[in-house]
């Protein structure tokens, strides 16, 4: 929501041991970049919630999600275990 400045999600992950951590990066499929957004970690498998963005970035997801996943990580695969590129 950009006129809020938030960002509000629901992760479902299965298969995998206890994540530590989940963001949404900015990069195209097949490229690694920065972190953008920091998510809770759906470490029992789920995790939902609302975070505080900048409204220019939200705007920017919005208009071209292409450009930006979410990664979700744990000890063992610490630059991430799943990876979804965001669509509209």
């Amino acid at each position: 929501n950009p006129d809020k400045g938030e960002v509000c999600y629901e992760l479902t992950v299965a298969n995998i041991q206890e994540a530590t951590a989940a963001h949404i990066h900015e990069g195209t499929a097949g490229k690694e970049g920065p972190v953008k957004v920091e998510l809770d970690a759906p470490k029992t498998g789920t995790a939902k919630g609302c975070k505080s963005a900048d409204a220019a970035l939200m705007s920017a997801i919005v208009e071209n999600p292409a450009n930006y996943y979410v990664n979700v990580h744990k000890a063992e695969f610490s630059k991430g275990a799943v990876r979804g590129q965001l669509t509209k």
